[in-house]
């Protein structure tokens, strides 16, 4: 007879990819979940039953990665849907729909109000970089300038540019994995 799934071996059996954790997980967490998609999405009705999916399986996926050290299990889930969340927002912003199985969302505000919350939560997501690395990131992945643009712009050498974004892309995995948006 198997063990019933609790509050303390939840995690492990999530670790190690124990359906009834899954089950488990979405009884206890499918709420804050909801929540985060609801407030982050409130404009794209169409897509937060996707996302939350997406974020369950993020979660499943990268079980073995959560370290109870840095933060709590709750801040981490938070934390992994917040950035699922832009992800799916940066999409319908693209115009890459189709990445999302063809979903047409129901528009409930503008573009440049769905841009402006996008920017905002960007913005907070990269509350960890300093001014000028936070500059680079948005004006390379929200405003798609090429880095020739960005190394004559800021002053700095290309392969400098090249260097900023991938340590600043470092920094956000490591803060991503461990669910901590702050050092």
């Amino acid at each position: 007879m198997k063990q019933e799934i609790n509050g303390e071996n939840f995690l492990g059996a999530l670790r190690r990819q124990d359906e009834r954790a899954l089950d488990y997980l979405v009884e206890h967490y499918a709420g804050l979940i909801r929540s985060v998609v609801s407030r982050k999405l409130y404009a794209l009705p169409a897509w937060q039953e996707d996302c939350q999916n997406d974020i369950l399986y993020e979660v499943w996926k990268n079980a073995k990665r959560f370290d109870g050290e840095r933060c709590s299990f709750e801040g981490w889930v938070a934390a992994i849907a917040r950035c699922r969340c832009v992800d799916y927002l940066r999409r319908y912003l693209d115009g890459r729909s189709s990445s999302l199985d063809g979903l047409e969302p129901e528009p409930a505000a503008d573009d440049s109000t769905l841009r402006a919350e996008a920017r905002e939560e960007l913005e907070s997501l990269l509350g960890c970089l300093n001014e000028r690395d936070r500059e680079l990131f948005l004006c390379y992945y929200l405003g798609g300038e090429d880095v020739d643009s960005l190394s004559k712009r800021s002053g700095l050498r290309p392969a400098a540019v090249y260097n900023r974004l991938s340590r600043g892309r470092r920094r956000l995995r490591r803060l991503y994995e461990s669910g901590n948006q702050e050092e």
